[in-house]
């Protein structure tokens, strides 16, 4: 059972990519439709 935290809540897909901004320091891009948010301890965890 994946976290519901690991998916991405507008296409429900676990496909995505941490990266570091300067600004919000880690967020998660979704690789299937691009949407971002800011990175959780289970993303973290996870990558």
């Amino acid at each position: 059972m994946i976290h519901e935290d690991l998916v991405c809540p507008c296409c429900h897909l676990d496909d995505f990519e941490i990266t570091r901004d300067k600004t919000y320091g880690f967020i998660v891009l979704c690789n299937e439709c691009g949407f971002a948010r800011g990175a959780t301890l289970q993303h973290l965890l996870a990558g």
